[in-house]
């Protein structure tokens, strides 16, 4: 494959998955340094070959791939990270392959950058354990495993990428020939629009792309039953930070109550291993049934919650929770999924990608790994509409045939997970297998069977 710039012009438009921000500045805000400045003007000449993505960890995977191989694209996302504070940790390891693929092989010895901890060599598996007596149930090992910082990943990935901030998609339409063919994408608020040859959404898990390509209804996520609390940000002293670490450095998985409560303990980021003080940790809390999000009444309910249930634990879990000061704000999240089915992706001018492709569950830790593999495949696919003069209807069917039913069952098997892992259908002797692997089906009785 050619990797010289192209002689007929194209330009992928990427729309990201930026959460909303806590505000937008009232006046045009200070461009962001890798950024365009808002007022840019629109695109309003033809569509060449073109691609719109709107970016997260998906669309700047997307976004520094077709910079390698010298594709025209625009990035678009809704806030820059700064005004999105919370961070959290994803794990990392059968997707690390993509990743590298659509990386320029002089930063691939950076990739220790984003891990949560870069002293860490990774040698001991996850450990899984009865959160009641401490008991270690299981360790579970995986391909090229790793746990990063999204905060870390995205600054990653962003270096040399063009992002313009504080763009909201209003909609997308598809252009006629007489326009030119491509696509034309509006923001809200005077966000003004642009054109281009085709629309990648990697907006998330609540994608606006989603509701062009299925419709509103179709496209919302389905509240799976289960509710979580997420909090990325706590510190401890250097005697209680050491407890934390004292049964895996990285990550710990726990569970209660027959398996109806799991706590996962994991470091957020270890700068420095002589100042236990200034880590910092993840306190993840799920279940399934009552209390859903809306029946805390107040900040202060959620952390009494928290206490309360964490009391039933071992430590490291009962010193993480003690250790959270009674004003702190715990994010409680609704467990939403949504599972993809085919499309009319309007002759492959619009597609979808990451959490906006396949929203699932965080239990079995597959999120961004398919979301790296769907960055990946997409630049190839793009690459040959490029450089091979395949039709882009034929490219992007191809790369939703590989991507849509993967993503399905993967959505499936991280239900399946947390079903057996705390819900309706929950194992009671925590002994059920658990693999990351990525061709794994679930048996009820046995857990994950790697095939």
């Amino acid at each position: 494959m050619t990797s010289q710039p192209p002689s007929s012009p194209f330009k992928v438009i990427i729309i990201g998955a930026g959460s909303p921000p806590p505000f937008k500045p009232p006046s045009q805000p200070h461009p962001h340094p890798h950024s365009h400045p808002p007022s840019s003007p629109p695109l309003h000449s033809p569509p060449t070959f073109s691609p719109l993505t709107i970016p997260g960890t998906t669309g700047l995977a997307l976004a520094r791939g077709l910079t390698r191989l010298h594709i025209p694209f625009a990035l678009y996302e809704r806030s820059p990270p700064t005004a999105r504070p919370r961070d959290w940790g994803m794990l990392l390891h059968w997707g690390t392959p993509h990743l590298l693929s659509v990386l320029p092989a002089s930063v691939h010895p950076r990739l220790s950058e984003t891990w949560v901890d870069p002293h860490y060599d990774w040698s001991e598996p996850v450990v899984r354990m009865d959160g009641a007596t401490g008991e270690i149930t299981g360790r579970t090992p995986g391909q090229n495993l790793v746990r990063v910082s999204r905060r870390k990943m995205v600054a990653f990935l962003e270096e040399g990428v063009r992002v313009e901030y504080w763009r909201v998609v209003q909609g997308v339409e598809v252009l006629g020939r007489e326009e030119g063919g491509g696509v034309r994408v509006r923001f809200e608020e005077d966000g003004g629009e642009v054109v281009g040859s085709m629309v990648v959404g990697a907006d998330g898990s609540h994608s606006k792309v989603r509701e062009v390509l299925v419709g509103a209804e179709a496209a919302r996520c389905v509240d799976t039953g289960f509710t979580m609390i997420n909090y990325c940000h706590a510190r401890y002293t250097a005697e209680q930070a050491k407890v934390l670490r004292s049964v895996h450095p990285i990550l710990t998985t726990g569970w209660w109550g027959e398996g109806r409560i799991a706590y996962l303990l994991a470091a957020l980021d270890i700068p420095s291993l002589d100042k236990p003080e200034d880590w910092q940790f993840q306190n993840y809390m799920g279940w399934h049934g009552s209390p859903h999000k809306q029946d805390f009444r107040s900040s202060q309910d959620v952390v009494e919650f928290f206490r309360e249930k964490a009391s039933h634990f071992c430590d490291p879990f009962r010193t993480a929770a003690q250790g959270i000061k009674d004003d702190t704000i715990l994010p409680v999240d609704v467990g939403h999924q949504w599972s993809p089915s085919q499309w009319d992706n309007r002759g492959g001018k619009i597609t979808l990608a990451g959490d906006a492709a396949h929203s699932m569950l965080p239990h079995r830790g597959q999120g961004l790994n398919n979301a790296m593999q769907d960055a990946a495949e997409l630049v190839t696919a793009i690459s040959k509409v490029m450089y091979e003069n395949v039709p882009l209807e034929t490219a992007i069917a191809a790369y939703e045939a590989s991507m849509i039913p993967r993503g399905a069952k993967e959505v499936e098997l991280s239900l399946q997970t947390a079903n057996i892992s705390m819900g309706e259908n929950r194992r009671r002797d925590f002994k059920w297998k658990y693999s990351l692997a990525q061709d794994v089906e679930m048996n009820e009785t046995e857990g994950h069977i790697e095939k």
